[in-house]
């Protein structure tokens, strides 16, 4: 029984990665729609596995990726939308979803790998911005 009972508990949790990333990137979007590019960085850093023990790790990552936010909206305009272009499942509890960053000019991808731990909370275990040379890169090989 108490087999049984672990196996559906991890089932959940497998069935349930990949739905914060979807939310939390609806509230990345608004932000830099609005230019708030700390509230923005800020929107996924907060579900960072690595940054949970860490304010000062944190914050240095969201001041980095803030202007990282301002780049790309200057290089690519201002964001109209999110598109969830892929989601593929890396291991039980774990899936990458990457989503597509409309704007007025041209679009870029952010890859988010979330997983659903032990305790059932759901984290960021990596986030990273994809652009044109990695894509150009991952179909060269």
């Amino acid at each position: 029984m108490r087999k049984i009972l672990y196996f559906i508990l991890f089932a959940a949790a497998f069935s349930c990665a990949g739905e914060l990333a979807e939310k939390q990137m609806a509230k990345f979007v608004d932000f830099v729609k609005k230019q708030k590019y700390e509230d923005a960085t800020s929107s996924l850093m907060d579900h960072v596995y690595a940054f949970e023990n860490s304010d000062a790790a944190k914050n240095n990552a969201v001041v980095f990726y803030a202007g990282k936010m301002k780049e790309f909206t200057r290089q690519h305009g201002k964001p109209l939308g999110f598109t969830k272009w892929r989601t593929r499942t890396l291991a039980k509890n774990m899936e990458e979803i990457v989503f597509q960053i409309n704007c007025e000019k041209s679009a870029w991808m952010l890859e988010i790998h979330e997983y659903v731990g032990d305790d059932g909370k759901h984290r960021f275990g990596d986030i990273r911005y994809v652009t044109e040379e990695d894509i150009f890169k991952a179909y060269a090989k």
